[in-house]
């Protein structure tokens, strides 16, 4: 893991908690460019980050490849595929040779040179987020939510996933998840809602995982987060959870830890928060950044996040 790396979110369309995250991740690494890749520049203006555009040649091939199998609706799903087309293409662009990419639902809570302190031995080309999970049973699921690129591993992994919808081999790979998710009718948590950018990143893995790191693990008492309202992260029930579901925590000193479920309870320092689904609403309770936005970004911040619910509450009455 290099001290240079930037820290990218690439995000499609509005959403009310991305000023809270953009800020946050510009907030505790000061020292790291942070770039915002998506079709709202306003926020990326309103926070003072860094705006490039969701443009890649790559992305429009795979699209034209791209096979639904997902319970979810296809316009969704594609685009967290697309997504590290794009990233690929700003790091190309910019001449990037590493990237911290952030879900636009994550929260960073330590530096670039934090994490390279603690996992800079062990991180070389690539890290994931990867649940112990048997590999018969098809869950097949690892999560880029809060991965570490560098420019050669995503031109690996972008290539191995054009390859993966135009090979026999693959395309059966995917047709059995797919049966197995309609069969199964597990939660989307668990890899059952179909075949996703997260089968995509565990077939990947699975053939490189000697050069893959997990960020899942407890490693030497430090993890990052795969989703907060789970008690799982590498292990079932490996974490403490609260009334709610959600990951039991503490701050000590100005650091966010987990708790152990087992008889030591230890603590388990997390370095980054993916608040997914239901957990959303936590992002503004343990969002640690300024407070509030100031001034006329203040103001003009909540200008945009008042579109962005009058929007979202249209959507939803069109339900």
């Amino acid at each position: 893991m290099q001290q240079d790396t930037r820290i990218a979110v690439v995000h499609a369309g509005r959403g009310w908690y991305l000023p809270y995250t953009l800020s946050q991740a510009k907030f505790v690494s000061p020292e790291s460019e942070v770039v915002f890749i998506g079709d709202t520049p306003a926020v990326a203006r309103l926070i003072g980050v860094a705006k490039e555009p969701m443009d890649s040649l790559g992305a429009k091939v795979f699209e034209n490849q791209y096979q639904h199998r997902h319970r979810r609706s296809p316009k969704i799903e594609l685009i967290s595929w697309l997504r590290w087309f794009y990233l690929l293409e700003y790091m190309r662009r910019k001449e990037a040779d590493s990237v911290l990419y952030l879900d636009s639902d994550v929260l960073l809570f330590s530096s670039m040179s934090t994490l390279v302190d603690v996992y800079g031995e062990a991180v070389s080309d690539c890290g994931l987020e990867i649940p112990k999970q048997d590999h018969e049973s098809h869950n097949w699921l690892a999560s880029g939510g809060v991965s570490y690129w560098t420019r050669a591993a995503l031109e690996d992994f972008c290539e191995f996933a054009l390859e993966s919808f135009s090979d026999s081999t693959y395309v059966s790979l995917y047709e059995q998840k797919w049966d197995w998710a309609q069969r199964t009718g597990l939660t989307s948590r668990m890899g059952g809602a179909g075949v996703s950018d997260m089968t995509t990143l565990y077939l990947w893995w699975w053939e490189r995982r000697a050069d893959v790191f997990n960020f899942s693990q407890d490693y030497r008492g430090n993890v990052i987060d795969h989703s907060f309202q789970v008690s799982m992260n590498h292990l079932q029930d490996e974490y403490e959870v609260d009334e709610n579901g959600m990951k039991r925590h503490e701050w000590i000193d100005g650091e966010l830890f987990f708790v152990k479920a087992n008889s030591s309870r230890d603590r388990v320092r997390a370095h980054a928060c993916h608040f997914s689904g239901g957990a959303k609403p936590l992002i503004r309770e343990l969002y640690s950044g300024p407070r509030p936005f100031r001034g006329q970004a203040y103001a003009d911040v909540q200008h945009w996040l008042g579109r962005t619910r009058r929007s979202t509450e249209r959507i939803l009455r069109r339900a």
